[in-house]
């Protein structure tokens, strides 16, 4: 895992970021923890609750 990396997402975050969709690593707290953010077609970042980055778990993504 590093910044900036490509992952596709394993379980739904909310009802706006679902299983599938791909985003990108922006900080890595740890081994197993980061912050990633998801972008649609246009490039604009999907945002839920006011916000536009997520706290993961390695387990919640494929690394691409």
């Amino acid at each position: 895992m590093k910044q900036y990396q490509i992952v596709e997402l394993l379980v739904d975050l909310n009802p706006v970021i679902k299983k599938g969709m791909i985003g990108v690593i922006l900080e890595i707290w740890n081994n197993e923890n980061f912050e990633a953010e998801f972008l649609d077609y246009e490039g604009f970042n999907y945002t839920y609750n006011g916000n536009a980055t997520f706290p993961l778990n390695i387990k919640d993504v494929r690394l691409l």
